[in-house]
């Protein structure tokens, strides 16, 4: 049977410097808890963004808990003793000893963080090679009922703060919200086992749309339109649809009209651009 017996007395302030030297101990610890929490403060972002909150939180519990036992054994004299058998022995603590553990117990216990994670996702290409895409580019991770969804910065990194433990060890469906590029196999899962997970993408295959003309504005039929190895002829209406893979695809192509009995034309056109009207001379 386990006996405990915690008792609290106060004491007359003796003579000497014993009291200030434990204010003074206590103000330090206070002080340097607070420093600490400014760095804290001041690196919030990165903090948040690498799930680092709940682990230094517990780093600033030390600083806060001496203050408080020095302050109430030494400055007011306040003191905590603690008596109780464990392991067939007798277990005593005093003094400043008590209340620091307390406090750091009683603060792990009552403001508890939550069991988080933080997820880096770099987005790269089918080679695993850096990849450069525009802005608003976002990376989505599918949790089932959750859904979270992070912006990709310059380098190519897209990251999840303070992801809760439960997602931990969880097979997701990533992929990428961009007009330009999507994920390879983009039904494939990822176990969230790592921090780290290299998600990669591809150019989506686009097109080139337009219409051929001629000065008087009417269409001009079986032109034949190519870009890169590929090609199409315009309808009755002198309009043509070119799909290009994505492999192929690049920011600026080169465009080749080339109509019976008449001249060749080139151009240069941006795939997935608005159609483009071409008026042949």
């Amino acid at each position: 049977m386990e006996n405990t017996d915690l008792k609290t007395k106060r004491t007359h302030r003796a003579d000497g410097p014993n009291w200030r030297q434990s204010a003074l101990l206590a103000l330090g610890s206070l002080l340097l808890g607070l420093l600490f929490l400014s760095i804290l403060l001041s690196k919030l972002d990165a903090i948040t963004k690498y799930g680092l909150a709940s682990r230094l939180y517990f780093i600033l519990l030390i600083p806060l808990s001496l203050a408080a036992a020095f302050c109430l054994s030494g400055v007011l004299e306040s003191v905590a003793r603690y008596r109780g058998r464990h392991f067939n022995g007798v277990l005593t603590l005093g003094g400043p000893a008590v209340v620091f553990f307390l406090t750091l117990i009683l603060g792990s216990v009552l403001v508890k963080p939550g069991d988080s994670f933080a997820l880096i996702i770099f987005v790269v290409g089918s080679r695993y090679e850096p990849i450069a895409l525009g802005k608003s580019c976002f990376v989505i991770v599918d949790f089932g009922q959750d859904r979270r969804r992070e912006a990709i910065n310059d380098k190519g990194q897209a990251f999840f703060p303070e992801l809760p433990g439960s997602f931990r060890a969880a097979a997701v469906r990533i992929w990428v919200d961009d007009p330009r590029f999507e994920a390879i196999n983009s039904n494939r899962t990822h176990k969230l086992d790592e921090s780290v997970i290299y998600l990669r993408v591809r150019r989506r295959d686009d097109h080139i749309m337009g219409r051929v003309i001629d000065r008087s504005g009417n269409p001009i039929n079986n032109a034949t339109i190519s870009v890169y190895r590929l090609s199409t002829i315009t309808n009755d209406m002198g309009y043509f649809d070119l799909t290009v893979p994505g492999e192929q695809v690049k920011d600026s192509m080169e465009l080749i009209v080339i109509v019976p009995n008449r001249s060749t034309q080139r151009y240069e056109i941006t795939p997935g651009a608005n159609p483009t009207t071409i008026i042949f001379d």
